[in-house]
C-alpha cells in the first residue's frame, strides 16, 4: 500500500455476490497446515515488493533527530499507528491475550528506528509480550532484524499469469457465494484446516475480506440432501485484486474433505473471476513445510518468485 492511500481507508462497502469495495488495506497473512494458505501482500505492496527487489541491499533504517509522538487511528477493525509520516498496523495476532502483530503500511527505505521503536512500545503497553510480523518482503525484512527480530517462518511466494487455466474438477460440492452470515461455519472449518497458531478469527478474516478494493468470498457446500436448502460449508476462499494485480488471499478446506478437488475448485473460482475482471497476475504464499499447497499451486498454474517472504518474531517485556 502506497503512503499516500492510507490516510483514506475507509470501511468498504458491500456489492453483489459477496464483493466488497473500499480502499486497498495490507492484512496480515501466513500459510497454514493442510491446503490453507493466505497472502499478505495486499493492494500495492506487490507495486513496491518487486521494485525494491531491484535495488541495493543496504542498511535500511534512517535515523531521526526529533522522536515524534505516534498517533492512532481506528477505522472499524483497522488500527493504525502513525509516526512521523510512517504507518503501522497494530493488534493483536489473531486474538491472541500476548501475541502481537505489526504490519508495516510505508516503504521499507521509509521506516526509522524511531518508527518501529514507537510501535513497538505501544504493543509493550498492552501487555504483549511477543511481536509476530506480517509477510514480509526481503527489504522489509532487513529493517526489522536491524531491530533485532529473528526468523519465525519462511514462505514461498508464488505468481500465476491467467494465460493458460486448467479445467475446474467435477467435485461432490457446490462452489458458490458465501455471505456475512456464513462467517461462523467458515471460522469452523479454518480453526479445522489450521494448526492453532495460524487461525483466524472473526476480525482477522473481516480484514483478509476488507484487504482490497473489490474481493470475493467463495465457500464449497457439500450438495444437500433433498430436505436441506444448503449443504454444510466444508472449504472457503478468500481473494480480490487491485487494478490488473489479483491476490487469493486465504483458502482452506476441512481435512475429511481434502483429496476430492474441492482446493483446486475454489482456487480455479478465484482466478477466473480476477482473468474476466481484467487481472493479469495473482500472487499467493504458502509456507515452506506445506509441500500439498505448494504442489496444488504448481499443479494449477503457478510459479514460484524468488525471494519469498518471511514472518519475523521478537520478544518483548511488558512497559
Amino acid at each position: 500500500m502506497r503512503s499516500n492511500e492510507l490516510d483514506r481507508i475507509v470501511e468498504p462497502g458491500v456489492s453483489q455476490a459477496g464483493e466488497r469495495r473500499g480502499q486497498t488495506r495490507r492484512a496480515l497473512g501466513v500459510a497454514g497446515a493442510y491446503l490453507v494458505l493466505s497472502t499478505s501482500l495486499m493492494g500495492d505492496d506487490q507495486d513496491h515488493v518487486y521494485n525494491s527487489q531491484l535495488t541495493d541491499s543496504g542498511p535500511l533504517v534512517t535515523r531521526a533527530r526529533i522522536a515524534p509522538e505516534p498517533t492512532v487511528a481506528r477505522v472499524g477493525d483497522l488500527e493504525v499507528i502513525n509516526v512521523g509520516a510512517e504507518q503501522y498496523r497494530l493488534g493483536a495476532w489473531r486474538g491472541h491475550p500476548t501475541v502481537g502483530y505489526i504490519v508495516p503500511l510505508t516503504p521499507p527505505e521509509r521506516l526509522s528506528r524511531v518508527g518501529l521503536e514507537r510501535s513497538i512500545g505501544q504493543l509493550s503497553a498492552r501487555g504483549y509480550t511477543e511481536v509476530l510480523t506480517a509477510a514480509l518482503t526481503a527489504r522489509e525484512q532487513q529493517v526489522f532484524v536491524q531491530w533485532g527480530f529473528t526468523l519465525f517462518e519462511r514462505l514461498h511466494l508464488l505468481q500465476h499469469d491467467l494465460r493458460h487455466l486448467p479445467p475446474r474438477p467435477t467435485i461432490e460440492a457446490r462452489v458458490g457465494a458465501a455471505h456475512r452470515w456464513d462467517r461462523t461455519a467458515v471460522l469452523e472449518v479454518d480453526s479445522r484446516a489450521f494448526d492453532p497458531m495460524w487461525r483466524l478469527d472473526r476480525p482477522s478474516l473481516h480484514e483478509a475480506i476488507s484487504a482490497t478494493p473489490t474481493s470475493r468470498f467463495r465457500a464449497a457446500r457439500n450438495v444437500p440432501r433433498a430436505h436441506s436448502r444448503r449443504g454444510p460449508i466444508i472449504g472457503y476462499a478468500v481473494s480480490g485484486h487491485t487494478g490488473d494485480h489479483g491476490y487469493l488471499q486465504r483458502l482452506a478446506v476441512h481435512p475429511d474433505a481434502q483429496r476430492g478437488g474441492i482446493g483446486a475448485a475454489l482456487v480455479l473460482d478465484c482466478l477466473q473471476w480476477m482473468r474476466r475482471a481484467g487481472v493479469d497476475r495473482v500472487s499467493v504464499n504458502t509456507q515452506e513445510a506445506n509441500d500439498r499447497a505448494f504442489a496444488l499451486y504448481e499443479r494449477l498454474g503457478f510459479v514460484p518468485v524468488e525471494p519469498g517472504l518471511a514472518v519475523l518474531r521478537l520478544e518483548i517485556g511488558p512497559a
